[in-house]
């Protein structure tokens, strides 16, 4: 059931503030940052904050990275239902219980804490949309706004989706010797090393599983490594 949105967007800037999520300013009606350096502007500050939010029509941007936070983009739309196929690639295990919002298309972002995680994506790892924002309609989907359906506490992110979600051009090595360019020898505890940075001296024993997102709908809106996750 959605979360009746009564409360103003400075009022839910604060409230992101107050969990700990670094906010911006995003142009009205649009996804788009507001600020000079998008959502590397976002902020605690609340001072900042109340500047940005109050007599403004502003959308609301959290900025994921420096939040900690890895967002699962569930895309619903006419040529495909990236809820079922989440699902399907689950492969019959659940997602924990955590807070979501319905997107202005009717998809879902789940957002999880990133424990242990650290950006990929220029260290700060992107940024979403966050309620009340509208965004008009666009070629990439219609008119809505974007709402809590619960008020749960964010959820940390499982360990076994993370390494699901892994990227592509990388493989985890068990613990290991490796053999680099550099020509040196180095011990690893099971870290994430691309693929066309070094050689691996024996075949890995996991090779991470990254859907193909554009294609079956659901993505990461933020991005992570899993070098720290051990």
């Amino acid at each position: 059931m959605t979360v009746i949105q009564t409360q103003t967007t400075l009022q839910f800037a604060n409230s992101y503030i107050d969990k700990g999520l670094p906010v911006f300013p995003i142009r009205p009606d649009l996804k788009k940052p507001a600020t000079t350096n998008g959502f590397k502007d976002a902020t605690l500050d609340q001072e900042v904050v109340e500047g940005w939010f109050t007599n403004t029509s502003f959308n609301i941007g959290i900025a994921t990275g420096l939040a900690g936070l890895v967002v699962i983009d569930i895309d619903l739309k006419a040529d495909k239902d990236g809820a079922k196929n989440f699902e399907d690639w689950l492969a019959g295990r659940e997602l924990p219980l955590t807070l979501t919002v319905r997107t202005r298309s009717g998809g879902l972002h789940y957002f999880f804490r990133g424990t242990g995680i650290k950006s990929a994506q220029d260290k700060q790892g992107g940024y979403v949309v966050a309620p009340p924002s509208f965004v008009e309609a666009d070629k990439k989907g219609p008119a809505g706004y974007y709402e809590f359906i619960n008020d749960l506490e964010i959820a940390d992110l499982p360990e076994w989706l993370a390494r699901r979600f892994a990227p592509i051009n990388t493989i985890l090595l068990p613990a290991r010797r490796y053999f680099s360019r550099k020509l040196k020898w180095g011990p690893i505890r099971f870290q994430q090393r691309k693929m066309t940075w070094g050689v691996c001296l024996r075949r890995p024993a996991f090779v991470p599983l990254q859907p193909k997102t554009q294609n079956i709908g659901f993505r990461l809106a933020s991005y992570f490594d899993l070098a720290r996750m051990t």
